[in-house]
């Protein structure tokens, strides 16, 4: 069997061609030379195509003019194959290629075709054997040369449906002289010839037996808004002995913020069956749930027909409208009895116009949490906001610490949150000694601690009752130093003169600050 040298520029030049048609079909010939060991295909040549809804072939006048520059020189090499793509139903080869590749044969024994479908990126070449059958070129039998990329196409594997080939033991391939130019002649007049069989080739694969491929008739469905189901439809008809199945395959994102930045995290592609709507019809659907309504969406649907032809969508984008929920800040410090706000942002993704309605998550006991407004209306592409404002009750047992508010934003079916960090300061506060015992016009010390949690900073001030007339306190600090931190030692000073009175007093020193009011009583004996 033939060996073949391949350049890999002949993929980007079809897949040119194929880009320039509407339906991705594409048809020409392989230009080349025999050297000792390999066939060497060089180049391509297309032209003028003749094209209908099932059917793509060159024309005589394109044939001719590649003619013409392979005579002139324009072209180096000469014709040694053929190749036409499958946009979508895979690679094979019909009777009619057989017998298109029977007659180019008859010219150059080494006459290659090359299958190609552009969408899966599948490529097969195939020569006649001995049998005059035909047999896929084997991989081993190909080397490719060139600096291009083509890692993104590959051969499938040989299909259960493909003819059963005689293996033949290899040998050396005889060496070739070019093709003369009368011999160029009669081969360009060749394939004017079978041009018609060319086409003869698509019209069998667009409608053997008189079935055709199947055919989509699809609308793309471009918008959805997130957290809503979307229904995708489709027509489905022809296909030879009608449809086997229709099947959606499609890869679905979703929308995440890290560091205030909006990115998309895609999901693995899935397929799923679409149903007839109604039986007898062909219209088929395949609803997409909310749950996976999350962003943006790709999708194309696939027809396969009972005799295995394939028809398939290029891929479509569906826009998923959405928003985003965030907070002015991070978080906020509410001190007991008092209240702090945030601002929060809406801000809409993919055009997304719509009321949003706030809630949040329980606080804890004593806090009080109100969004002013409690609704806003998206335009799109715009933003809104809304201010959330936390408050501390006075009352025992009010929650003092840290916890983070989740704020709920909600649209019909889809509810984003932001986390803001609420901080309630605590301060506590002690004295020692509980009891001290003086003689008159001496000096009782008492030392208090004050240890304040959870940013605490606010100012205190301190009072003291019950004490006997002739008799002052103040509060002074040990040694005239200040140690800032959590814990901060004071100290409480009493004095008394020679005509305080003498007897027990109960004592009552008040600390207030941040909301708080905290209290001790301690003992004051004087002799």
């Amino acid at each position: 069997m033939v060996s073949l040298k391949v350049s890999k520029n002949i993929f980007e030049k079809i897949m040119k061609q194929v880009n320039e048609s509407p339906d991705k079909k594409a048809i020409g010939v392989l230009i080349g030379k025999m050297n000792k060991e390999h066939l060497v295909i060089d180049d391509v040549a297309s032209g003028e195509t003749k094209r209908n809804d099932s059917t793509i072939s060159l024309t005589p006048n394109a044939i001719a003019k590649i003619a013409e520059k392979i005579l002139k020189g324009e072209i180096k090499g000469n014709i040694v194959g053929w190749y036409h793509t499958h946009p979508g139903y895979g690679i094979f080869m019909s009777e009619i290629d057989e017998k298109t590749q029977n007659m180019l044969t008859q010219f150059y024994p080494e006459a290659t075709a090359l299958v190609l479908d552009p969408i899966s990126k599948e490529y097969r070449f195939y020569v006649l054997n001995d049998k005059k059958s035909l047999k896929p070129i084997e991989e081993n039998k190909i080397e490719f040369f060139g600096s291009e990329n083509i890692s993104e196409w590959k051969t499938p594997s040989i299909e259960k449906s493909e003819k059963t080939f005689l293996s033949i033991q290899p040998s050396p391939p005889s060496v070739k002289k070019p093709l003369s130019k009368k011999q160029v002649c009669a081969l360009i007049l060749t394939l004017i010839l079978i041009a018609a069989l060319v086409s003869g080739f698509l019209i069998w694969g667009y409608g053997r037996f008189g079935g055709g491929l199947p055919l989509i008739k699809h609308i793309p469905v471009t918008n959805a808004t997130v957290g809503s189901s979307i229904t995708l439809k489709a027509e489905v008809t022809g296909g030879v002995g009608g449809i086997a199945n229709v099947t959606v395959y499609y890869e679905w994102s979703k929308f995440v913020k890290a560091n205030n930045e909006i990115s998309s995290i895609q999901m693995p592609w899935k397929s799923a069956l679409m149903l007839l709507v109604a039986a007898g019809g062909n219209e088929y659907a395949y609803t997409i749930p909310s749950s996976e309504v999350l962003g943006d969406i790709d999708y194309f649907i696939v027809a396969i027909d009972k005799a295995g032809n394939k028809a398939s969508t290029s891929i479509q984008t569906i826009k998923v409208a959405d928003f985003d929920v965030s907070s002015s800040t991070n978080s906020i410090t509410v001190y007991v009895g008092g209240s702090a706000s945030a601002k929060i942002l809406v801000k809409s993704i993919n055009g997304f116009s719509s009321k949003v309605k706030f809630s949040t998550a329980t606080p804890p006991y004593g806090i009080s949490v109100i969004i002013n407004p409690s609704e806003v209306s998206l335009s799109s592409s715009g933003t809104a906001t809304a201010i959330v404002t936390v408050s501390a009750q006075s009352a025992p047992g009010t929650f003092r610490g840290t916890f983070n508010l989740e704020i709920y934003g909600e649209s019909g079916e889809a509810k984003h949150s932001t986390i803001l960090t609420v901080i309630v300061p605590n301060l506590d506060f002690s004295i020692e000694p509980k009891t001290k015992t003086i003689s008159k016009g001496e000096s009782a010390l008492y030392t208090i601690m004050l240890k304040s949690s959870f940013n605490f900073t606010a100012d205190i001030t301190f009072s003291l009752t019950g004490l006997p007339e002739g008799a002052s306190w103040e509060i002074v600090l040990p040694q005239n130093k200040l140690n800032l931190g959590n814990s901060v030692n004071l100290i409480l000073k009493i004095d008394t003169t020679s005509k305080v009175q003498s007897g027990t007093y109960n004592l009552t020193i008040t600390a207030i600050g941040g909301g708080l009011k905290l209290q001790e009583t301690i003992t004051l004996i004087i002799k």
